[in-house]
């Protein structure tokens, strides 16, 4: 219906039609009982999270002024790191006071808070309803490690041994993993939120919308365009009264723009 409406440049019409169709999706694809905004603000959160490597490895180093930080420790991310990462991002249970950091660690643990609160919503960090106890946390990173043991003793030499840590990819499932507690519709493979590729396909008709109206904006300054050209051919041939008509007319193509509300 709405790509008729665009076609027959009732773009108002249109417009409505496409915010209707997403508000059914988006019903849809929110579970009885939850927050939509709440699970919006989380599937957001979560989308931002899961694969950001600079977040990944600003957290990898929270604890680099110790030995267990250096060396290749630096690139992983330790059980102590990932719960660093939840406060901050604001989904674990309880929080932390950072009284027993130091200085220059505290400078280093602002800056990433910076870059997870850049992921983050003030809704998710003040609803108690989304929090994940740390318990849950810790069998999500025992089951993610044991999974890569698993698949190294299987033959796969590129998968992580360590069981005290979390590599780059582990790091991902974990997230995945976290999300699917919190209630989130994803996947092992992605962020999958229910209806994502209709509300994408959403999305893109509201695109073509807003070019569908350039266009036709375009298209009435054009035939203007060419009735003024006209007009002016008229006058220089001493033709006014012909000119003077197509200057009428021009103005009334223009004039569409406003008439249309376009």
């Amino acid at each position: 219906r709405a790509l008729s409406e665009i076609g027959a440049h009732r773009f108002d019409s249109a417009a409505k039609t496409i915010e209707e169709v997403r508000e059914v999706f988006l019903e849809w694809s929110i579970p009885v009982g939850r927050n939509q905004v709440l699970l919006e603000r989380l599937t957001a959160m979560l989308a931002a999270t899961w694969k950001n490597s600079e977040l990944y490895n600003k957290f990898c180093s929270f604890d680099q002024a110790n030995l267990s930080g250096q060396g290749q420790r630096a690139n992983m991310m330790d059980f102590s790191e990932l719960l660093s990462l939840l406060r901050s991002l604001g989904i674990l249970s309880e929080r932390y006071s950072g009284k027993d950091l130091t200085t220059s660690e505290m400078v280093n643990h602002k800056e990433q808070i910076r870059t997870a609160e850049a992921c983050t919503f003030p809704e998710i960090v003040a609803d108690a309803t989304c929090k994940i106890a740390k318990g849950d946390v810790y069998d999500a990173f025992r089951a993610i490690n044991k999974q890569s043991v698993a698949s190294l003793r299987q033959g796969n030499t590129e998968a992580d041994n360590d069981m005290s840590s979390l590599d780059w990819q582990e790091y991902k499932m974990v997230m995945l993993r976290l999300g699917k507690l919190m209630g989130l519709p994803v996947t092992d493979q992605g962020c999958s939120p229910l209806f994502l590729k209709d509300l994408k396909e959403v999305e893109e008709l509201k695109d073509q919308l807003h070019q569908a109206r350039r266009d036709y904006i375009n298209s009435i300054i054009l035939a203007g365009e060419k009735v003024l050209l006209l007009a002016r051919n008229q006058m220089q041939e001493k033709d006014f009264s012909v000119a003077r008509k197509s200057v009428v007319d021009a103005s009334k193509v223009y004039a569409k723009i406003i008439d249309e509300n376009l």
